[in-house]
């Protein structure tokens, strides 16, 4: 299925490293068909910086726009997570291609992505909420308000879109929500911006949630997802989660190789699963030694262990020099 895709980020500059890293690893997983869109939710003098670290990557596509190119908020009290929200849907206005995945800057891939991770057929695929979230339930309640839902019906856990990244939109339908509130007097700065009280707040994918809800695509268009656990949560990880660990204990069959880094399997299964890799293994041990091993891995709190034995015959003996 040819199915172009943008990944849009909004970021800050204080937030480039982390864009760096996910541009280092999207150089590696992510399709030449796709491409990036960078919103530099931010002041116009770190745009330098960020084209300095876009040149860093040939292989990707990726176009900047400063915020100022979508709203003029210069001049009022809205800035950071807020301002964010706004820009992520207004997004829709100058995204090229049919589709776009929100990501934010803390978010690497760790796997390739194809428009299987995305989409069911011909139908895009979304997850549902995993726990039900009291911390935020009231954006959700006036997102389904807002277009005249009635949130009982569908605050049901297996009934309600996530709220957070990595998250797919649909260009025309973004833009249809935004004209639909427009016409009924409605701005998204209105219901993002925290400038009014916050029983008036949304957030902005509960409320693109409630809209493909109320306009029936919920179900035709989209899906939810049928795996356990939702696909993308497989092709990223976020700067914050710890990192898993993996340890590997062994003699020098589970060694890595210092002359050929990168080659050997625990080091290849680390970097497939986006784990950080403990490799105790050691040429000559023996199984006495693989012990000791599997204990430091216990202390280090590994998440999964590999255990590799040696040769029955091998001892370990303590001798003393005389001097």
């Amino acid at each position: 299925m040819a199915i172009n895709i943008t990944f849009l980020v909004v970021t800050f500059n204080k937030d480039f490293d982390l864009l760096d890293r996910q541009f280092e690893s999207a150089a590696r997983y992510m399709p030449a068909s796709y491409a990036y869109h960078i919103i530099l939710n931010d002041k116009i003098k770190y745009a330098d910086e960020l084209q300095s670290i876009v040149d860093k990557y040939p292989s990707l596509t990726i176009k900047v726009t400063h915020r100022s190119g979508l709203l003029d908020i210069e001049q009022l009290s809205i800035d950071g997570w807020a301002s964010q929200q706004i820009y992520k849907l207004l997004a829709a206005n100058i995204i090229d291609t049919e589709y776009y995945v929100v990501l934010d800057s803390k978010y690497y891939f760790v796997d390739y992505v194809d428009p299987n991770t995305f989409f069911v057929g011909d139908k895009i695929r979304v997850p549902r909420e995993p726990d039900y979230d009291w911390g935020t339930i009231h954006y959700r309640k006036n997102s389904y308000e807002l277009f005249g839902l009635d949130f009982d019906e569908h605050k049901h856990r297996l009934n309600l879109v996530r709220g957070f990244p990595p998250f797919i939109i649909n260009v025309n339908h973004c833009k249809d929500m935004i004209q639909y509130l427009n016409i009924n007097g409605i701005q998204l700065i209105d219901v993002l911006g925290h400038i009014n009280p916050a029983e008036t707040q949304c957030a902005e994918f509960y409320l693109y949630a409630a809209w493909i809800t109320k306009t029936g695509i919920l179900g035709t268009e989209v899906v939810f997802d049928v795996e356990e656990p939702f696909k993308t949560e497989l092709m990223f990880s976020y700067e914050g989660r710890r990192m898993k660990k993996i340890a590997v204990c062994g003699d020098s069959f589970s060694a890595v190789s210092s002359t050929q880094p990168g080659t050997h399997y625990s080091e290849l299964i680390a970097e497939k699963l986006g784990w950080q890799l403990l490799n105790y293994a050691r040429r000559g041990c023996s199984n006495g030694g693989i012990r000791l091993q599997i204990d430091e891995a216990i202390r280090q709190n590994a998440d999964f262990v590999i255990v590799i034995p040696t040769s029955w015959d091998r001892d370990r003996k303590s001798t003393r020099l005389n001097s």
